[in-house]
């Protein structure tokens, strides 16, 4: 009766804490996949866990894992600043302007819907198809959830600071540096998360 009582508590305990569910349905989840391709019962394109980290193993101990991800890392990272940096930058502004949200309002929700990979080749078609076209596409990616949320997290601030920035004299500038961006910031690092997805 104690141990069935402990192993519930252990149980529930585990369900509470999410990570120690995620990590035996993942642990399962290649298991379950080894299994399989041990056994033949997997397409042979497909590899088994076992053979993918040998393979990683293998170019990281040659050194290639990094000349390979290299060129990947820098053009996600070069998208993902212009992309998020820029989305912020106009969230911010129409946040606060209302006749620049008028004026973005259109584009931005005629293109949102769009999935930005589904443009690549018509940008390839206009740019060609090399790193800067690939880098527009994250750029363009990462701009959505920036823009979106630092709009809405400038939109949402309580009015009554930034009546009371006015009330105290507070420039324009210190205002919106000292007030709006401060309180924005929360939606702003959550569009950046979604961004750096």
């Amino acid at each position: 009766m104690t141990a069935a009582l402990n192993v519930r508590n252990g149980l529930d305990l585990a369900l509470e804490k999410k990570w120690p569910v995620s990590v035996a349905f993942t642990a399962s989840l290649l298991a379950i996949w080894q299994i399989a391709g041990a056994a033949g019962g997997l397409p042979a394109y497909i590899e088994t866990p076992s053979s993918i980290a040998s393979g990683i193993r293998t170019l990281a101990s040659d050194g290639e894992l990094w000349k390979l991800l290299a060129p990947s890392l820098k053009r996600s990272f070069t998208g993902f600043v212009i992309g998020s940096s820029l989305g912020v930058l106009l969230g911010l502004l129409t946040g606060i302007n209302r006749s620049a949200e008028e004026f973005l309002e259109l584009p931005v929700s005629f293109t949102y819907p769009l999935p930005k990979i589904a443009l690549f080749p018509a940008l390839a078609i206009i740019f060609g198809f090399n790193d800067g076209t690939r880098i527009i596409v994250i750029a363009l990616a990462c701009f959505y959830p920036a823009y979106l949320n630092a709009n809405l997290g400038t939109r949402s601030i309580d009015p009554a600071f930034v009546q009371l920035a006015k009330n105290t004299e507070a420039s324009r500038v210190r205002t919106f540096f000292q007030v709006i961006v401060p309180a924005a910031l929360p939606r702003i690092f959550t569009g950046l998360q979604i961004s750096l997805g």
